[in-house]
């Protein structure tokens, strides 16, 4: 008999690669303790269970698994108890496409009752206890991942909207080289298309606001210079014809009145 601990859930998470030890070692105390105990196989069957038992050593459980049902179904007493022991074993790793808790407590019921003196149950039952722990935390491990990458998606989501604002920024600063209006306008069309719910979005849309009322303003600022340089211009018109009258008047006077 043999003890496999697991951490609590008080303790740090386990990661995956800690758990492939662990079901390593939980094949290798298995299998160690097989070699130990070898099972009186029939000369038909000896090659077969030689060969299951390197597939299974490699990891290759599909394979096992089937030189095992041969060997179970073709053999009797220890073959067969070494087969069902074993294919109990098998789907109950989990992390494996095999992985199937109830498919390997039936095995382990075929096992205890066919034979209720053998040693290999306790070796079986101690792994269906530790092993679904063992899944638990593979597939709590597994949930880290998925919720660290989608942290990482987030906080790329974060940099790219980021760095778009900067860009439309620089171009909706009038004080920066790079300013212009139009480009503006396109990178806010960009950036709202990328990032609908991005917290920047009023931001910019504020900030296209007042440059608009900028251009507006500075549009209605020309256009009173313009005015004002037509005024000057008809005035200094008026005054030069206002001359040319004056100076009429006087050669008007100066000419002598008829008889």
């Amino acid at each position: 008999m043999w003890i496999l601990r697991v951490s609590s859930g008080s303790e740090s998470p386990m990661r995956i690669p800690e758990m492939r030890l662990m079901i390593g070692a939980a094949m290798a105390v298995l299998l160690t303790g097989a070699c130990q105990r070898q099972p009186v196989v029939a000369p038909p069957m000896a090659n077969l269970a030689v060969e299951a038992e390197t597939a299974l050593r490699a990891g290759d459980h599909a394979r096992a698994d089937g030189l095992y049902q041969q060997i179970g179904e073709d053999a009797s007493g220890a073959g067969r108890e070494l087969a069902l022991a074993r294919r109990a074993f098998i789907y109950a790793l989990p992390g494996t496409d095999l992985y199937d808790p109830a498919q390997a407590r039936a095995f382990l019921e075929l096992l205890v009752g066919e034979f209720p003196e053998t040693p290999r149950r306790t070796e079986v039952e101690a792994l269906l206890r530790v092993l679904p722990e063992i899944d638990d935390l593979r597939q709590a491990g597994q949930r880290r991942l998925e919720e660290a990458e989608e942290l990482r998606m987030a906080l790329d989501e974060v940099e790219r909207e980021r760095d778009s604002f900067g860009v439309f920024l620089q171009h909706a600063s009038p004080l920066e080289p790079a300013f212009d209006l139009e480009r503006a306008r396109e990178d806010y069309m960009r950036f709202v298309t990328a990032s609908p719910r991005s917290p920047l979005r009023p931001a910019s849309e504020r900030i296209l606001f007042l440059l608009s009322e900028r251009e507006r303003l500075l549009a209605a600022g020309v256009e009173h210079d313009q005015a004002l340089a037509e005024i000057a211009t008809l005035r200094r018109e008026l005054d030069a014809l206002r001359q040319e009258l004056d100076r009429l008047k006087e050669l008007d006077l100066r000419r002598p009145l008829p008889d």
